[in-house]
């Protein structure tokens, strides 16, 4: 309980600090003031990563029939869509919100909960947003870069969207802020990522704020050089992971592959 106090703490100085510090997504352009402490707790996550949640992952995938799995997904999936429609609302885009309650109605319904995407089947755009990308569209800065324990990187803005976040997702997910999905608890726990390691502290941190930025911005002119550095680190994870399925280009599982990642790869990076 006093780490939790203490943890709360931490955070309501930095959400206050950060509000003051405007600038793009460049982590250049925002101090590294827990360098030292981030440094040692990516460390300590990278570890934990590598020598528990990765192969217990491995193992559970390994146990798990992958239909199981992708039903999870699908329903988990599913149940962001209200926070995402109410966060489109705030934006001021009713067209996305509309949108995107008729992705949930249809998919919870006819889809059953979400394990049947006939929204997309007919053509219903899916879309992604947070209250931390609402904050930040209206000015918010999005503070000091900082490491938590096992979820990794976060910023104090996006730690405070998520706080107050109706996604009740959020906590299964862990770290779905991250440039790098994936990492966290569960998808550790699940398999998801096939990453013996974690990227380096800079990358990470670097990938986190080009994200965020271009997340804010919905790919928009003014962050076109963070949407790319996101898109190009798309195309190496993506070509990384493609060449240990084969090298053969109509290999099933790489074809899977291909199809999978047109479904999670950001709307910008597709235009």
């Amino acid at each position: 309980m006093r780490y939790i106090i203490s943890l709360f703490l931490l955070f309501t100085v930095l959400i206050f600090t950060g509000c003051a510090t405007h600038g793009s997504g460049s982590a250049d352009q925002h101090a590294d003031k827990f360098e030292n402490y981030n440094r040692k707790m990516h460390n300590f996550n990278s570890g934990l990563y590598r020598r528990v949640l990765h192969p217990v992952g491995k193992a559970v995938d390994t146990v798990t029939p992958d239909i199981l799995l992708d039903g999870l997904d699908a329903i988990l999936v599913n149940l962001e869509v209200p926070n995402t429609a109410f966060n489109n609302l705030l934006q001021g885009k009713p067209k996305a919100a509309g949108q995107d309650i008729s992705r949930f109605v249809v998919n919870t319904t006819l889809g059953i909960a979400g394990l049947i995407d006939w929204a997309s089947m007919w053509g219903i755009p899916e879309h992604e947003e947070d209250f931390g990308q609402t904050l930040g569209m209206y000015g918010m800065a999005p503070g000091s870069y900082i490491v938590l324990p096992v979820l990794g990187g976060i910023t104090p803005r996006d730690f405070f969207g998520g706080l107050v976040s109706i996604d009740p997702t959020y906590a299964l997910r862990g770290d779905a802020l991250l440039a790098y999905e994936g990492t966290g608890i569960i998808a550790g726990l699940a398999g998801a990522s096939d990453m013996e390691e974690l990227p380096s502290y800079q990358d990470e941190r670097e990938m986190f704020y080009a994200f965020r930025h271009c997340s804010v911005q919905d790919g928009a002119e003014v962050a076109s050089q963070s949407c790319m550095k996101v898109c190009e680190q798309f195309e190496v994870m993506l070509e990384e992971e493609l060449e240990a399925i084969s090298p053969e280009p109509d290999h099933p599982d790489r074809l899977q592959m291909l199809e999978e990642a047109d479904e999670f790869m950001p709307a910008y990076c597709k235009l």
